[in-house]
């Protein structure tokens, strides 16, 4: 055996760097990890919950009027340009409604517009005025609400609360075990069903909380598709969750 004494100089400072330089990464990767595996559980956790809750609770889709669009366009005298915004608007409208009267099925949904959002997310439901198939509001839809979330057709936006390693070790059987998951996104941007939590913010992985449109076909097959994919997804996790 040879001496770290016949190591030359430079060589044993070499090495001791990457001793250290290695120690320093473990120990970082350690705490890094732990961190991680403590968020992934949380997620996982308060995901449960709200799948479980849903399922004996009710969706509330919001619908969009774009109502400061319209009334911009005509104050700047664009009236017929207006009047065609509002009529795509009222048939996109009607057509996710009869896309979740027709395929979905997981909980109770009610339908309303985006200006009673503030009455909705201060749980103000008595105040808020449901609407009908056909797009009228009716005073006489009061649903029995005891938990909801909030449902649209819009943007995702970017998960500030997701950014998160791939790796966690998890205690089981075997002992404590190296996995990985990774709950950042990096799709933002594009058009989807959404589903939010009572304040309006759009929950979190790994609860299924969005379908992403498909905007090569027409919005009737969209629609269907996207609302029908999700009571698919929901049940899916329900049932993984609650055997």
């Amino acid at each position: 055996m040879f001496s770290i004494l016949e190591i030359p100089r430079k060589l044993q400072i070499v090495t001791a760097i990457l001793i250290l330089s290695v120690s320093s990464t473990d120990a970082y990767s350690q705490t890094d990890t732990i961190l991680t595996s403590k968020s992934h559980k949380e997620l996982t956790k308060v995901a449960v919950e709200q799948i479980t809750k849903l399922e004996s609770g009710t969706l509330l889709v919001m619908l969009h009027s774009r109502k400061n669009s319209i009334n911009a366009l005509k104050k700047s005298g664009q009236t017929d340009l207006a009047n065609s915004v509002r009529a795509k608007q009222e048939k996109l409208n009607k057509t996710l409604i009869n896309a979740f009267n027709s395929v979905f099925n997981f909980c109770p949904v009610y339908f309303f517009m985006n200006d009673e959002l503030p009455l909705v997310t201060n749980n103000e439901l008595d105040r808020v005025t449901f609407l009908d198939n056909d797009l009228n509001p009716n005073k006489g839809i009061k649903p029995e609400v005891t938990y909801f979330l909030i449902c649209e057709y819009g943007n995702i936006n970017s998960d500030p609360d997701a950014h998160f390693g791939h790796n966690y070790y998890d205690q089981t059987g075997k002992g404590l075990e190296k996995k990985s998951a990774n709950y950042t996104s990096t799709n933002f941007g594009f058009r989807a069903l959404v589903i939010s939590d009572q304040t309006s913010r759009q929950l979190r992985k790994p609860f299924p909380y969005y379908v992403k449109s498909n905007e090569s076909i027409s919005f009737d097959k969209n629609a269907v598709k996207m609302v029908k994919k999700l009571n698919s997804k929901l049940l899916k996790y329900y049932n993984r969750n609650n055997d």
